[in-house]
């Protein structure tokens, strides 16, 4: 009696904890709030909003504008807001919360309350999540339509109507409209259909095609973005979109195509697994204990010292996700093999898949691509926290002591991880925000020409609002479209001129990617070059940032 009590007041006040766990992310979610996002290309999408916002929006030859689904709301948010960080980030923290959500009914549909509760919790303190949950990145979206996506299949698969089939499919591609990653649920839903199909005429009842209709509500939401890439594509081609992708993602290194991919298999072992435990567990097994406390030591202080934080996406989730599932297979919990087989689906095809039909080519392997497992994964460690909170021993609730524990433990090693990555974007995007305003505010600034390195014209860009009137220019010889000025005379006079400490414009040149070399860019004073504002000092000289975002404003008489 006493067992079905504690799982009675799970079930019974499931609603109410759900609550609590929404509060809780989003709590956590608006300490963190970063809004514009330093990392990937995250900054190319608000450069599409302006033209949504005024009519004017073409899908051209970059696949950022192929990404409907995350461009589109990105601009109803920013109309609301405006062109500041919770304009960027509102989007994503709605897809975030509902994501929290959706973990939660898969959780419960597959296994019960519990279950739900602590997958929905889990998901909502994984460091990918909150990393992802309030800028303009298309991780979040993509994580709940391709959730969705799969739970309408399964609302179809439980005789709710075959119409959840065809909304299923269209689901699939609306997660594609976010980043094509979300394809790989393409294949796992095929291969679903494959088990069902299989499973039936070993049965003996024939094959059922209703699962069949997956895809055609995949077809019908592909031919209904043609209708409107006939007048929105620069080609005016229905299948605009999916054939740049296709050309885009196909090989490496060619104009338009992506630039660089990470064929090592240990890749997203390093990722998953970012701390050398292993090293210490030797020392041990060696009887080193010097050499095993010092490892010991060395992965602590990663853990909680921001000076020398070991910088990774997920802390100890990804051991705790990975330990999960072991006692699941073991004790052959039935229960918890969709969600095993989600999980393990999705985390192999991203290690070993390929990003072309036509040949192997390696997928591109980035740890924030791996947001796209959170759901299942989150949903095994919540499983198996179910599972465990329910041992006794003498009554005694031990495991759910144990499950408290484990929580305790993965929040608190998280929460400096977490704070590090916000302080990281955070600082970062300060100086183009100080240097926005102040350009703003410059007398007579409309038809004048900003300079500026590296990534700063985006920012600088975004938080002035994309004037028409204003000529944000990157300086510096190299690629991705830098304007190379090779002495001061290539500056026009009465300009402003964002110029990087000399240390900064040093960790530029060592990308490799561009090159600022010019004498005046490290002394200014050789151009004639008139300091207009200390930025630096405006921001506190902050240590934790990108120094290819900062710099000071100067003017050339």
């Amino acid at each position: 009696m006493e067992r079905r009590a504690g799982k009675d007041f799970a079930e019974k006040y499931q609603y109410h904890i759900l609550a609590l766990v929404l509060l809780a992310g989003a709590a956590l979610s608006i300490l963190f709030f970063k809004g514009i996002s330093v990392y990937g290309d995250d900054f190319d999408y608000p450069m599409y909003v302006p033209g949504i916002l005024n009519g004017t929006f073409m899908q051209d030859y970059s696949i950022f504008s192929l990404r409907l689904a995350m461009v589109f709301p990105l601009a109803f948010f920013i109309k609301i807001f405006g062109y500041n960080n919770v304009g960027a980030g509102a989007y994503t923290f709605i897809c975030y919360l509902l994501s929290i959500v959706l973990l939660f009914v898969f959780g419960r549909r597959l296994y019960d309350a519990r279950a739900g509760l602590f997958g929905a919790l889990m998901f909502a303190v994984y460091p990918l999540s909150l990393e992802y949950s309030t800028n303009d990145s298309p991780m979040m979206p993509m994580v709940l339509f391709t959730g969705l996506s799969l739970l309408l299949f399964m609302y179809a698969r439980e005789g709710k109507g075959i119409k959840f089939y065809v909304l299923s499919g269209m689901m699939t591609f609306l997660a594609y409209l976010a980043n094509p990653l979300a394809l790989i649920y393409v294949l796992l839903i095929a291969a679903y259909i494959a088990l069902i199909t299989v499973r039936s005429l070993s049965d003996g009842r024939g094959v059922d095609y209703r699962p069949f209709l997956y895809l055609l509500g995949l077809a019908t939401a592909v031919n209904l973005l043609g209708v409107l890439n006939l007048s929105a594509s620069v080609q005016h081609d229905p299948y605009f979109g999916i054939s740049l992708t296709n050309y885009y993602y196909r090989a490496a290194g060619a104009p338009f195509e992506i630039y660089y991919t990470d064929p090592s298999l240990n890749f997203y072992l390093r990722g998953y697994f970012p701390y050398g435990f292993s090293r210490a567990l030797l020392g041990m097994l060696n009887l080193d204990p010097a050499g095993a406390a010092g490892s010991m030591s060395g992965i602590l202080k990663s853990m909680f010292s921001l000076h020398s934080l070991n910088v990774n996406d997920v802390g100890l989730f990804g051991y705790a996700a990975a330990l999960s599932g072991v006692p699941l297979l073991l004790k052959r919990d039935r229960r918890s093999y969709f969600a095993l087989a989600w999980a393990a689906f999705i985390v192999l095809y991203m290690e070993f898949g390929s990003m072309s039909i036509t040949h192997y080519f390696p997928i591109y392997k980035l740890m924030r691509f791996t947001t796209l497992a959170a759901l299942p994964e989150m949903l095994v460690l919540g499983i198996a926290l179910s599972r465990l909170s329910r041992f006794r021993v003498n009554g005694a609730r031990l495991g759910m002591m144990a499950a408290a524990l484990a929580i305790a433990l993965l929040v608190a090693t998280s929460l400096p991880l977490d704070y590090y990555i916000y302080l990281y974007n955070y600082n970062t995007m300060l100086y183009p925000r100080v240097m926005a305003q102040e350009i703003m505010s410059i007398p007579g600034i409309h038809g004048r020409i900003v300079y500026a390195p590296a990534l700063i014209p985006f920012y600088l860009e975004y938080y002035t609002g994309y004037p028409k009137d204003i000529a944000f220019i990157e300086y510096g010889s190299g690629v991705y479209g830098t304007v190379p000025i090779e002495s001061c005379s290539g500056l026009y006079n009465n300009t402003y001129v964002v110029v990087p400490s000399g240390s900064a414009l040093r960790l530029i040149n060592s990308f490799n990617l561009w090159t600022v070399d010019e004498p005046w860019a490290f002394d200014p004073s050789l151009c004639g070059l008139q300091l207009y504002k200390d930025v630096y000092s405006a921001v506190g000289n902050r240590s934790i940032v990108d120094l290819q975002n900062s710099g000071n404003i100067y003017y050339k008489p």
